[in-house]
């Protein structure tokens, strides 16, 4: 009968050390997740987290007003200014990383595509990247136009813009579809809360 309890308690014992490896386990991984957490959360210099949020909330403020002009007529199409902002900064963060992969590997591989491309949207993000700040710090958005860009092999559009005249945004889908990087739209006028 001693036996037989030392054996049941062994197997607790086990049972329960293997709990605890498993809770250690748990709580390392949990450490880690925390850790690439604050990793991502950290800032990018082209995209930061606050200013997509200022912009989204910026967006949804003036929702309802953008669907009454969408079905007026007033303007073209339901544009967000934090779709805007987060493609021009996720094309530089892209360019940024094309510049440090060919800078490691032959200069064969380059394209001149790629690098015509990268060339425009930094000039557009050093352009025009203010206006975002500019639309937070007045809470209201000031006219502006934008166009489509269907990339090749990309089956959705990307907006881009945010351009403070229609002459802007025109040289700019111009510049895209003389570059071959893809077909644009015309430009559209976007919703204006001034």
């Amino acid at each position: 009968m001693l036996f037989l309890l030392k054996i049941a308690i062994l197997k607790k014992m086990k049972k329960l050390s293997l709990y605890i490896f498993l809770v250690l386990i748990f709580l390392s991984s949990c450490s880690e997740e925390k850790k690439q957490t604050k990793e991502i959360k950290e800032e990018n210099k082209y995209l930061k987290s606050s200013m997509m949020k200022k912009l989204g909330n910026i967006d949804q403020i003036y929702m309802e007003e953008m669907m009454d002009k969408l079905v007026k007529g007033e303007i073209d199409d339901l544009s967000l200014l934090m779709m805007f902002y987060t493609h021009t900064g996720t094309s530089m963060i892209v360019c940024d990383a094309m510049v440090e992969v060919y800078s490691k590997t032959d200069s064969k591989i380059r394209t001149k595509q790629s690098e015509e491309e990268c060339k425009i949207y930094r000039e557009i993000y050093e352009k025009y990247n203010s206006m975002y700040q500019k639309i937070i710090d007045t809470n209201s958005i000031p006219a502006y136009f934008y166009f489509d860009l269907k990339e090749d092999g990309s089956e959705s559009n990307s907006s881009i813009g945010i351009f403070p005249t229609k002459k802007e945004c025109e040289y700019y889908s111009n510049l895209f579809r003389e570059k071959n990087i893809g077909l644009t739209s015309n430009c559209k006028k976007g919703f204006s809360s001034t």
